[in-house]
């Protein structure tokens, strides 16, 4: 198992705060995993076994803890007064009510206790898991494998010697679910365990959770998102595609649909932002999907190098780097991202080939508009020995992928 260094990091971030941990992330993506490496960096920090509770509630020897008041008496019965005790909860929607275990467990050993959660039920996360839990939440969003992962997996468990533009190209095509390197390379073996794990997310987190009946529709709207990665869409203009094509459906329903699969993560919607006005828009969301390699299985294989293929790849590295990103509107010109943190805050245009003098001239002169002094990036599939114009960095994305600020060279 290689350990995921970003996540890791991320936890041990907020060890022995008085806060609730929990993983969220897509089927699969290895949140038990992270989980575990987690314990094992405990362990090699000199914490004891002992202090160490992990639950795996799906297996069969914690079948008993399934009541918050079992779970309760359990943890309670190997809580050391002495030390920091780590408390690791894996599927934990399998136990009845368990955030009241949690919550008693918090104000009878408040100086005792770290929790860490994953496995989420999908109500709950509707419902906001905040509501629930006493302590405060820090979320920790996993997400499918950076380029820069893929190649660490890549390399022990495949051992490939093709050259970075060729593994790049196989990352566009399998995608970056850790699940698909317990097996050989092959489309047909990737795609049955990929539309697996979607039917899975269909059918019992959307369809048996949410009451949906109209399972057509469901995966018509889905199937229509990601083929229009990176298109401003408002409910309605899909809701009047459907119409056109004899489908009957409502804008509130695209949006509940819509809404479902943000909370399954396998979608992630972004909103636009006024940046005149300080203010979030209410309309035009653009949706990316969360893996790549889903998005193959279920639309094809073709296109691989699309528009839309690229900002979802630069959309969920920045989010990877902790960035809040947007898309920006301002006056009458388009950003497509902006993406903020604390130390930083870059202005991201999008443009699949250089040689496409149109769009790359609007995308420079939307970036021009904006007149402040931050960093303004042109994210590109070409590989070009030009490092910037007027200014604005030209970057590859391969390069921004591998490289932190994302403007080195390999």
């Amino acid at each position: 198992m290689i350990k995921r260094d970003l996540y890791i990091q991320s936890l041990d971030d907020v060890r022995n705060t008085k806060t609730v941990k929990v993983l969220t992330g897509v089927r699969r993506v290895g949140k038990s995993c992270v989980l575990s490496s987690y314990v094992d960096k405990l362990k090699e920090d000199g914490i004891k076994s002992e202090d160490i509770i992990f639950l795996n509630m799906d297996l069969i020897k914690y079948s008993n803890l399934r009541d918050y008041e079992k779970l309760y008496e359990y943890v309670s019965s190997r809580i050391n007064d002495d030390s920091m005790n780590y408390l690791f909860i894996d599927n934990v929607s399998k136990i009845k009510d368990w955030w009241r275990a949690v919550n008693s467990l918090a104000i009878e050993y408040p100086d005792s206790i770290d929790f860490y959660i994953c496995g989420l039920d999908m109500d709950i996360e509707e419902a906001d898991i905040r509501k629930f839990l006493n302590e405060p939440v820090i979320e920790i969003n996993i997400l499918p494998l950076s380029f820069r992962e893929y190649l660490q997996f890549d390399k022990k468990y495949w051992g490939d010697t093709q050259s970075i533009d060729d593994k790049f190209n196989d990352y566009l095509h399998y995608g970056g679910l850790p699940v698909i390197f317990e097996h050989k390379k092959s489309d047909l073996i990737f795609n049955n365990i990929l539309k697996g794990i979607y039917s899975t997310i269909v059918v019992k987190d959307l369809l048996s959770k949410n009451k949906i009946k109209n399972t057509l529709l469901l995966e018509e709207i889905f199937n229509f998102a990601i083929i229009n990665q990176g298109e401003n869409m408002s409910s309605k203009k899909i809701a009047d595609y459907f119409k056109t094509e004899g489908v009957k459906t409502t804008p509130t329903t695209v949006l509940d649909y819509l809404k479902h699969f943000d909370n399954s993560y396998l979608l992630y919607s972004l909103k636009r932002y006024n940046l005149k006005c300080n203010a979030y828009l209410r309309t035009l969301e653009k949706h990316y999907i969360v893996d790549l390699g889903i998005r193959n299985t279920l639309i094809g294989f073709e296109d691989e190098h699309s528009q839309g293929v690229l900002e979802n790849l630069v959309y969920f590295e920045l989010l990877r780097r902790d960035y809040k990103v947007n898309m920006v509107k301002y006056n009458s010109h388009k950003i497509d991202f902006l993406g903020v943190r604390p130390d930083r805050k870059v202005y991201y245009q999008i443009v699949k080939n250089l040689n496409d003098d149109d769009l790359l001239n609007e995308k420079l002169k939307d970036l021009e508009s904006i007149k402040d002094n931050y960093e303004k990036v042109i994210i590109c599939f070409d590989k070009t020995h030009t490092k910037n114009i007027k200014g604005i960095k030209i970057t590859n994305i391969i390069d921004f992928l591998l490289n932190d600020d994302g403007f080195g060279s390999l």
